[in-house]
């Protein structure tokens, strides 16, 4: 594979350099087991992947850029909250890791989404997948931030309604949806 690419919205994407800033920024946290987790990201294709399929961010690469975006968003919407940078790092390039084997680009480089994988959802799994699958370890804000960044359109939201009332009084799950809805709506969400 091309290690950069040229997307159909004419934006170029740099796979290999965004891969290495997500690593250099996942591993300035500090935490516990990120290399675990950056194991699993190689893993399971979060480099290569689109972002969706006929959205925002739907080329190779799509999903590490659009989780760069979403950090880049969230770091200047922390300037005037102050939250902790470290949290804000963690929940920006992590909100959408479920996304790496939800979505892939065909051989014609066209973005397709395996529904086998959809119906497991996405903000509640990303949040395991970080958290159970790769040990993780995340404080409750920063688990209801990955978890609660779609908002309203978490699917499981109907199961825990508690914990989405909860989310909505969290500052860095407010942060998180911000971000990630300003960085999908340029480009095409």
């Amino acid at each position: 594979m091309n290690e950069t690419q040229v997307t159909p919205e004419a934006v170029v994407v740099d796979i290999k350099a965004n891969k290495e800033k997500i690593i250099s920024l996942l591993k300035s946290t500090g935490r516990d087991n990120i290399d675990c987790l950056i194991a699993w990201l190689e893993s399971h294709s979060f480099f290569d992947a689109p972002a969706s399929r006929s959205y925002h961010n739907a080329f190779s690469g799509g999903l590490a850029k659009h989780s760069l975006d979403v950090y880049n968003e969230a770091i200047k919407l922390n300037a005037s909250s102050g939250l902790p940078v470290t949290s804000v790092t963690i929940c920006a390039l992590l909100h959408d890791v479920c996304k790496s084997d939800q979505y892939y680009t065909d051989a014609e480089g066209n973005a397709q989404r395996d529904d086998r994988n959809i119906d497991k959802g996405h903000g509640l799994r990303s949040m395991f997948i970080v958290t159970c699958g790769c040990g993780v370890p995340l404080n409750y804000d920063e688990a209801m931030a990955i978890w609660w960044h779609m908002g309203v359109h978490e699917k499981s939201r109907k199961k825990y309604p508690a914990y989405y009332e909860g989310s909505k009084l969290i500052p860095l799950c407010q942060l998180i949806q911000k971000a990630d809805g300003v960085a999908a709506s340029q480009h095409g969400a």
